[in-house]
């Protein structure tokens, strides 16, 4: 009796691992294509691009897609540069918030290769400040998700654990201002000649002593509009893609500790 039950735990354990796994893989940051992980470190304001992949053996297809994509607090979803496989219908869906991604199909949906394949990429998670998260996919009510063999018949599919997204770095309370990271220095609600001297005063600094980034040359966290701990020509651009904008928010509390 005991062998035959240790033959049918491996059977079912056996038959959980050949399932048709659905996950993501974290592919590109701040728009520069890397080799999937799922996992990376980012800094606030990094865009990380994550795709949603297929795994199955090519006897299988996915049929059709209908997930919810869940992300963490501290995190933006941006879907307007999704893209989905050819095979999949035209008439896709990305619903947000919740971000829900519908797809119908073409023929028979992409095909397994024996390895992950991208059935949706360029979904962009922006890094809104320091922390862990994770991106997961999940079944939402009404979106069918469907995986068929060569016969046509629906198969058994997974979710994989989706990815982590480590935020590191300095954050600082002037960056929680909404017009800081579009070049408002001041936190007055518009960029203006004011914030360019902030820049100016900061220009290619790391680093600042005390009082920190009031002095001339010394590190200014309110001109480091990319958030990437040092002042430069990044955050002189922002600058002037924004320059003489209005209504940007008032904002009390934008200073350096």
């Amino acid at each position: 009796m005991k062998k035959t039950m240790i033959f049918i735990i491996i059977m079912a354990t056996a038959g959980v691992a050949n399932a048709a796994v659905i996950n993501m893989a974290i592919t590109s940051i701040n728009g520069e294509p890397i080799d999937p992980v799922d996992e990376i470190i980012a800094y606030p304001t990094d865009v990380v691009g994550l795709s949603i992949t297929f795994y199955a053996p090519p006897t299988e297809y996915l049929y059709s897609l209908g997930v919810t994509v869940n992300a963490g607090s501290t995190s933006t979803m941006d879907m307007s540069s999704v893209v989905a496989h050819p095979d999949f219908d035209p008439e896709m869906e990305w619903i947000d918030p919740p971000v829900i991604i519908e797809c119908g199909v073409l023929n028979l949906g992409p095909q397994g290769a024996g390895e992950p394949i991208e059935v949706v990429w360029n979904i962009l998670i922006h890094c809104d400040g320091v922390d862990d998260f994770y991106v997961r996919l999940t079944d939402d009510p009404g979106q069918n998700t469907i995986v068929i063999d060569e016969n046509l018949d629906i198969v058994p599919y997974e979710y994989g654990p989706g990815v982590l997204i480590h935020v590191d770095g300095p954050w600082y309370e002037c960056w929680e201002c909404s017009g800081q990271y579009h070049g408002d220095a001041t936190g007055d609600g518009a960029v203006t000649s004011v914030d360019l001297l902030d820049v100016k005063s900061a220009w290619q600094t790391t680093s600042a002593g005390s009082p920190h980034g009031m002095g001339n040359g010394e590190y200014n966290c309110r001109a480091d509009f990319n958030r990437d701990g040092k002042v430069t020509s990044a955050d002189l651009l922002i600058l002037r893609r924004n320059w003489q904008a209005q209504g940007l928010g008032i904002c009390y509390d934008c200073y350096c500790p």
